[in-house]
């Protein structure tokens, strides 16, 4: 199971890649969300444990959609042994 510090960096790197993807700065981005630009880069250093209402703003400052997450039993995995 991941830690919570491995998950906030793994969804920082793709907040991260999207803000590049759409050709914005930290400071564009922040703009667009309302937010500050130095939230934006512990966001994407996980370095900040954001609420679900901040990926939304996020989200939307992208003009991209939030997708939920898919939980995996992994005690599936054992049976197949």
């Amino acid at each position: 199971m991941r830690s919570k510090k491995e998950t906030l960096e793994i969804v920082g790197q793709r907040i991260r890649m999207a803000r590049i993807y759409k050709g914005l700065s930290q400071a564009g981005l922040a703009e667009k969300t309302g937010t500050k630009q130095s939230g934006i880069s512990r966001a994407e250093t996980g370095k900040y444990s954001f609420t679900v209402e901040y990926l939304l703003k996020i989200a939307n400052g992208l003009d991209m959609d939030l997708m939920l997450p898919n939980f995996v039993d992994k005690t599936n995995e054992r049976r197949n042994d």
